[in-house]
């Protein structure tokens, strides 16, 4: 099956991975980035690679069944339902040569014991379609990788596929919250070290329920940012950054810096705190660090059923000093995710969608919070309603001002109402 090449491969796992519903239906294939075609290489040339191809995907193979033993050993003793099983694969195939590192014997054939090769970048770059680059690098062919959750007895919504991005961090207060389990801060006399993820059960329970984190990588002076469908990508440890919306080029192929580049200094920002709390671990808080603060409340917004709603909120709302370092998040008044017409941009500070008819009978409420690199966070409240002239208007008219709720608190004094933050982790606090 490995004798048609490399590109005939790549096109069929692209439109097999569109026809599950794996990816977004208009997800491009990255260009191929090596240089060898496979109708140039000679016989035996083809036929190595198909070899190395073989015997990983054997590899595979092999411990496919050895799952398989796995799960039937669970079932046989009744308890399949009830385990939770979590499967995901490295992050992104490798193109390395292992030959270089001088372990293989040239007299074995590739798969015997003795053989040490790898299946070089052709191959990689087919392992990581339909993204660029490969293992190491923060590309999403470096970083990306599927994740099954197996678990009938804990999930409402069995088979389904969630968009929500999650880090391997994330699996320790995914698991707690399922089996509704605590972190000890302590140990027999020792202080244990706070979590540093966030729960996705959410998106397993409801895999529309979808959320803006903000994740960050490093490996080798490679950088990157994710935030939303929003993502910054540096090559080297000083090199430019590159811009890419996720939502609109899965496979980041269209760098919009330029158009955006307030996102980019505002993430670049963001990755230098991060890159302070991992490497210097000061415990303290930057000096240019100041709790968001309220300063000018939002006005209600009118809206009309069926007309696209488009709000962008100012950039003074919350602060008037360019040097902050907010994100922001929004959900409903009482925690819940938005509804699902209405869509929110944190690093845009922007809301839109077209509300369905019946979506206005009742106005919605917006929870909008400024957070600041401590998880202090700051809460303004204002109201969704319907345009009495429902023949136009909507796209963000403004209403009279509506109340706002100001909350300013760290996460660890969080309590009752604001509890449903569930802000889990503080670097600063907690060092």
């Amino acid at each position: 099956m490995y004798n048609v090449g490399f590109d005939v491969i790549r096109e069929k796992r692209l439109a097999n991975l569109k026809a599950q519903g794996i990816i977004p239906q208009d997800t491009k294939l990255s260009p191929r980035d090596h240089n060898i075609k496979w109708e140039n290489l000679t016989k035996a040339e083809q036929d190595d690679y198909i070899r190395r191809m073989q015997v990983y995907a054997g590899m595979v193979d092999n411990m496919d069944q050895n799952i398989g033993r796995v799960m039937n050993l669970l079932k046989s003793r009744g308890k399949f339902n009830n385990t939770i099983i979590l499967f995901l694969s490295d992050n992104g195939g490798s193109r390395e040569d292992a030959e270089e590192r001088g372990l293989h014997d040239p007299r074995k054939k590739i798969g015997e014991k003795g053989s040490y090769v790898s299946y070089l970048r052709p191959w990689s770059n087919v392992s990581n379609t339909p993204f660029r680059n490969h293992k190491n690098d923060t590309y999403e062919g470096g970083i990306a990788t599927p994740l099954i959750v197996h678990y009938p007895d804990g999930i409402r919504n069995v088979g389904q596929i969630t968009n929500q991005i999650a880090h391997v961090k994330d699996i320790m207060p995914t698991l707690l919250e399922m089996t509704n389990s605590s972190y000890p801060s302590n140990y027999q006399g020792n202080s244990i070290k706070s979590m540093s993820g966030n729960s996705f059960k959410h998106a397993l329970d409801n895999p529309n329920d979808v959320r803006a984190w903000e994740i960050f990588f490093e490996f080798g002076g490679r950088r990157a940012v994710r935030h939303g469908n929003w993502k910054i990508v540096s090559e080297t440890a000083n090199g430019n950054w590159f811009l890419y919306n996720l939502e609109n080029d899965f496979t980041e192929q269209q760098n919009i810096q330029s158009s955006y580049p307030d996102i980019v200094t505002k993430l670049q920002k963001r990755y230098n705190l991060w890159e302070i709390a991992v490497r210097h671990k000061s415990g303290s808080l930057p000096t240019s660090n100041k709790p968001p603060v309220l300063l000018k409340p939002i006005n209600d917004q009118l809206a009309s059923e069926g007309i696209l709603f488009d709000f962008t909120f100012a950039n003074d709302v919350f602060t008037d000093d360019p040097n902050d370092d907010f994100i922001f998040e929004a959900t409903l008044a009482n925690g819940q995710q938005l509804p699902s017409w209405l869509k929110f941009d944190g690093l845009l500070r922007k809301f839109t969608g077209v509300p369905p008819a019946g979506a206005l009978t009742n106005p919605i409420t917006v929870r909008l919070a400024a957070v600041d690199w401590a998880k202090n966070k700051t809460i303004d409240e204002f109201r969704i309603s319907k345009d009495p002239n429902t023949t136009g208007g909507g796209g963000g008219g403004t209403a009279p001002a509506g109340k706002s709720l100001l909350v300013v608190q760290n996460p660890t004094t969080l309590n009752g109402a604001d509890q449903d933050a569930k802000i889990v982790w503080s670097y600063w606090a907690t060092q």
